[in-house]
């Protein structure tokens, strides 16, 4: 099992979400990192720390976020700024456990940027 785990946070002047503070302190091995939002230099940061460490993402937009750019940069999960405790915990250990994690909310996101297409707001079933 994956013992360390690096929290990416986009954005480096936004707050932590709440709750991660704490929870970093409570469980050795995870880390948090914050990037600057700006695409291309936080792709930079997160391919260089995948490299050492698996990477979730914390509070990428939909709409904007480079989904494909982030996984190809070796990112394991992704955790949306309005998820719950027991979904960031899920991601966590799902990531420990070696597996993957994309949340309903980037599928839409993802596809269409698998074929080249603009990102439409669309429900999720």
């Amino acid at each position: 099992m994956i013992t360390r785990i690096t929290l990416v946070l986009l954005d480096e002047h936004a707050p932590a979400p709440p709750g991660v503070d704490a929870l970093i302190r409570s469980r050795p091995g995870l880390e948090i990192l914050a990037v600057p939002a700006e695409t291309r230099e936080a792709l930079r940061q997160v391919r260089e720390t995948s490299r050492h460490s698996p990477v979730i993402v914390l509070g990428l937009d939909p709409q904007h976020g480079d989904v494909v750019g982030f996984v190809r940069a070796g990112v394991s999960g992704f955790v949306m700024a309005n998820a719950n405790r027991e979904r960031f915990l899920g991601t966590i250990r799902a990531v420990m456990q070696g597996r993957s994690v994309l949340p309903a909310e980037l599928t839409a996101t993802l596809f269409a940027q698998l074929h080249g297409q603009r990102v439409e707001k669309r429900s999720t079933l």
